[in-house]
């Protein structure tokens, strides 16, 4: 199945409202407002956004393809412009996952979708920018099957990116890992092995193909909503630029 596609326009607050919490859905026409959009297209701008030595998180991933916090990478506060120029060098070896976090020179740049999340019971700025970030991927990178407590707004300014999703019905299919895990909210399947048809995946995981999956080609200029409780995993298919802006869900929201 493919998520729903809707297009930016003066009735998108109503439509936002009428699916909250419901299903995923992609939003397009809305972050190609952004100066970002424009900007952040030409890499030597964006590495230089920050000053040259300032350090980020920058996540190495153990396998040189996976990338989990507290699990599948190792972590490091490396310089925002040589990593950038790592990222986008074609053909580079070593994947990496940067996030920095959304200060006021990013901010300066983007257009917070806050018409977007109005409640009568919300808050009308539901965004902390101290909890969003700006992620910076390689091509190939892949955020292994997981969900989250929150809203998400998956905005996407640079690069192309596959996400696959289920709902959350389909929580007995997906293998979740025992809450002792260090990432207790994600799944033992591996997708892509798994769509691929190894052997091992199909027997430790039988009743995986049960699930409904949802996918999502999520491109530059492009907005992915994605509700709490929803799993994702996410490709990305080029070096990709994208803004993460999570939300909590109001005082007694249904959960879906």
């Amino acid at each position: 199945l493919l998520v729903e596609t809707v297009f930016d326009g003066p009735d998108i607050a109503t439509v936002f409202r009428s699916k909250r919490n419901k299903k995923p859905f992609k939003i397009v026409n809305k972050v190609s407002q952004w100066p970002a959009y424009q900007k952040w297209q030409d890499s030597s701008y964006f590495s230089n956004i920050l000053p040259e030595e300032e350090k980020v998180l920058v996540l190495k991933s153990k396998d040189n393809l996976h990338f989990f916090k507290n699990d599948l990478c190792e972590e490091h506060q490396l310089p925002f412009k040589k990593t950038i120029e790592n990222i986008f060098t074609p053909n580079s070896d070593q994947k990496l996952y940067c996030r920095a976090p959304l200060t006021k020179v990013f901010q300066e740049e983007i257009i917070f979708p806050t018409n977007l999340t109005e409640l009568e019971n919300h808050p009308s700025k539901p965004f902390k920018p101290e909890l969003c970030g700006v992620w910076i991927s390689t091509k190939g990178n892949i955020t292994p099957l997981h969900y989250d407590l929150c809203h998400g707004l998956l905005t996407h300014v640079v690069g192309h990116k596959l996400v696959t999703l289920f709902p959350p019905d389909d929580y007995r299919y997906l293998y979740p890992q025992s809450s002792l895990h260090p990432n207790p909210l994600s799944s033992r399947v591996d997708l892509k092995l798994f769509q691929r048809g190894d052997h091992q995946q199909r027997k430790l995981y039988p009743n995986f193909h049960e699930a409904t999956p949802y996918e999502c080609e999520l491109r530059a200029g492009e907005m992915l909503y994605i509700p709490p409780f929803w799993w994702h995993h996410v490709e990305t298919l080029q070096p990709s630029v994208s803004v993460l802006l999570p939300f909590d869900m109001a005082q007694g929201e249904p959960v879906h």
